[in-house]
């Protein structure tokens, strides 16, 4: 990667980790307050919910942002023919939810849903006018105006949520938080760059558009069905206090490779899709990234998993055993967090290079493990077989995405090993240790038993992750940074 282009890629992420912080550290706040002001039932209304809202969800992009900010040179007519869609897709959507929101409350028993989906189906017009200036941003690189817009965003929810959930709201302080949010949102990005919307439906890029929107549709639409089949059917068979737990502990074990996503690859897609067709540097890119991905992927969920029962006792349940029943879940959700976020640097880069259609591929194939084996597997072995089924079938991506590398970026299965294995085996080394102490020396459930465990075992791993690599990736990460200060300061 060149100096000029290092660079460019650092500062860029360094606004979006100011934009997405604040929007881990209000998300962390609101995560807490409402897990100790709302009951499982109340999360698992909400999750009945989203469900079906994220299913009409997939359709209401259509795969147009990644195909707008994917191509080289882009047109006015073709902007223009993307925002028509856009928004009559937006309208659509929304009249749709309205419409069908009381036939999900027959699907899953519960009569609440109804208004909560007609609520949340104000964001597809929200999002429908937010299309023009994100996509104009992200393809300028704005990630300055776009982190202030996350950060906004972020504020607006925490506080409407919390505010709600104090008050005694129950489920309606996550679905009004989100609308708000949403809302602020939208009217940031339009202050910030406002374009005059248009209405076009013909061009002689709308097929071209159609069919690469189109695949990446087609790979968020399998996706829905490994991020929300599992939902739906805990919800329909175990009810919502089961659906509450599993969601509790699936959004924690989730939580770092959604802050990837959001601090790195949201600035390297558009990055890579600029410089496709140099495969060398795109190689190079992925591999570093690979490298601080699994470190900080292991790192997180090792403490995650020996703080777990402290966690859900003394920070979620507030000293209570309200969410004890999610403990197991949680723990195996843990590994599936290490996976995910592993697997994360590998989809901007095949879509970048104009290979959706592998991301498709690895996509359906560990959606249709997923979807023959869920009901059985929740009917002998509960919400923590769920947990297993869904870690073990999203990690069946790499046997395809694996190859596909290798072939498009000539990045080989031994590379892709040296890059995870140091972090895996500090990893497994420091959780074994870990689990041996907690028989040998009984803990208590408080605040200072949990600080203890996550910096004894964050210290040990980072400590042992170094002799292994000779401090390599450590030494690398505070040479990255004095550059990019350097450099800065010469400006």
């Amino acid at each position: 990667m060149s100096p000029d282009l290092r660079e460019k890629t650092v500062t860029n992420i360094a606004y979006s980790a100011i934009g997405k912080g604040v929007s881990v550290v209000a998300s962390v706040a609101t995560s807490i307050v409402l897990a100790r002001y709302l009951s499982a039932r109340d999360f698992g209304i909400y999750g009945f919910a989203v469900i079906f809202i994220t299913f009409l969800a997939q359709f209401s992009d259509f795969g147009l942002s990644a195909a707008v900010v994917q191509r080289k040179d882009l047109s006015r007519e073709s902007l223009t023919v993307a925002f028509t869609i856009r928004f009559l897709l937006g309208v659509v959507l929304c009249a749709l939810a309205f419409v069908l929101a009381p036939f999900v409350s027959i699907v899953f028993e519960s009569h609440e849903v109804v208004r909560v989906v007609q609520v949340l189906g104000i964001t597809f017009l929200t999002g429908a006018l937010s299309f023009l200036p994100q996509t104009q941003l992200t393809r300028g690189a704005r990630f300055d105006l776009l982190s202030a817009s996350q950060s906004i965003s972020s504020i607006v929810n925490a506080a409407v949520a919390i505010a709600l959930a104090v008050a005694g709201k129950g489920y309606w302080s996550i679905v009004v938080a989100i609308v708000a949010s949403a809302m602020a949102s939208a009217v940031f990005v339009n202050a910030v760059h406002w374009e005059r919307p248009r209405f076009h439906l013909k061009g002689d890029d709308l097929s071209e558009l159609i069919s690469f929107g189109g695949k990446v549709f087609l790979s968020g639409l399998v996706m829905f069905s490994i991020f929300s089949f599992d939902n739906a059917v805990v919800g329909a068979i175990g009810g919502a206090q089961a659906l509450g737990y599993y969601s509790l502990a699936f959004s924690w074990g989730s939580i770092l490779s959604g802050l990837l996503q959001g601090v790195v690859l949201n600035v390297l897609f558009p990055m890579l899709s600029s410089i496709q067709n140099d495969r060398r540097t795109i190689r190079k890119i992925y591999l570093e990234l690979l490298e601080y991905a699994a470190f900080f992927a292991v790192l997180l969920h090792i403490c995650l998993f020996w703080g777990a029962n402290e966690f859900l006792r003394v920070v979620l349940g507030h000293g209570s055993d309200k969410w004890a029943p999610a403990l197991g879940t949680f723990r195996i959700m843990c590994l599936y967090g290490i996976i995910s976020t592993i697997l994360v640097p590998v989809g901007p880069v095949i879509v970048a290079i104009g290979k959706a259609d592998v991301q498709l591929k690895a996509i359906a194939s560990a959606s249709l493990i997923q979807t023959l084996l869920l009901y059985p597997v929740f009917r002998f072995w509960g919400i923590e077989g769920v947990a297993v089924l869904v870690t073990a079938s999203y990690g069946t991506q790499f046997l395809i995405y694996l190859p596909a590398i290798g072939a498009e970026i000539d990045v080989r299965i031994v590379e892709f090993v040296q890059a995870v294995a140091r972090p895996i085996i500090a990893g497994f080394v420091v959780i074994s240790l870990a689990l041996v102490l907690s028989d040998i020396v009984p803990s208590r459930m408080n605040w200072a038993t949990l600080v203890v465990k996550v910096s004894l075992c964050g210290v040990s791993f980072i400590i042992l992750h170094g002799l292994i690599g000779k401090w390599r990736l450590e030494k690398g990460v505070i040479a990255l940074i004095m550059t990019a200060a350097q450099r800065r300061t010469v400006r």
